[in-house]
């Protein structure tokens, strides 16, 4: 039960600081940060919160935690693409071995982060080595729609839907966003 409360405090202190009440966020953050660090599962959502507070070095923090504790969960970093240059993070990611899941979980991340700017060019880059990738391209057309490049983001989506017709994240942008 302990967990399950825990999880829920972060997520908790994750949407207060989404939702710009960053004292709110940093006090259920302090509660449960370290009852939290034995469940490795819950380390992704706890360097998300530091993300989101622009305390980089706290997030690479609990990312090398988590390794210690369970090297395993070097599956997550991709990710945490965009810590790659970070002191700390030196070796852990590297691009040449992305493949397109590695993209896309590094994509959804900085969207996730509310840096669809960012989350464009990475996205970009990606789709020179995955241009088939019907997700990659809605992950596109879905930053350039939050960026307001309306006929950019159409023209991603519309070629996500033409890639893979059962993509419903793209169809279902494409029929609520441009009516």
């Amino acid at each position: 039960m302990n967990y399950h409360y825990e999880r829920i405090r972060l997520n908790q202190a994750i949407i207060a600081i989404q939702l710009g009440n960053r004292r709110k966020g940093e006090d259920l953050l302090a509660e449960s940060e370290e009852k939290i660090r034995r469940w490795n599962e819950l380390q992704g959502s706890l360097a998300l919160a530091y993300l989101l507070l622009h305390e980089d070095s706290k997030a690479v923090a609990v990312i090398r935690h988590a390794l210690n504790q369970n090297p395993e969960w070097k599956e997550n970093l991709p990710a945490f693409f965009l810590l790659k240059d970070e002191p700390g993070m030196e070796g852990l990611i590297d691009e040449k071995d992305f493949g397109e899941k590695n993209w896309i979980s590094a994509v959804s991340f900085l969207i996730e982060l509310n840096r669809e700017a960012e989350a464009a060019v990475i996205c970009q880059k990606a789709l020179q080595q995955f241009p088939a990738s019907s997700f990659l391209h809605y992950l596109l057309g879905k930053s350039l729609l939050s960026e307001g490049k309306q006929a950019l983001a159409k023209r991603e989506l519309q070629h996500a839907v033409n890639l893979n017709p059962s993509n419903e994240e793209a169809a279902g942008f494409l029929q609520h966003s441009f009516r």
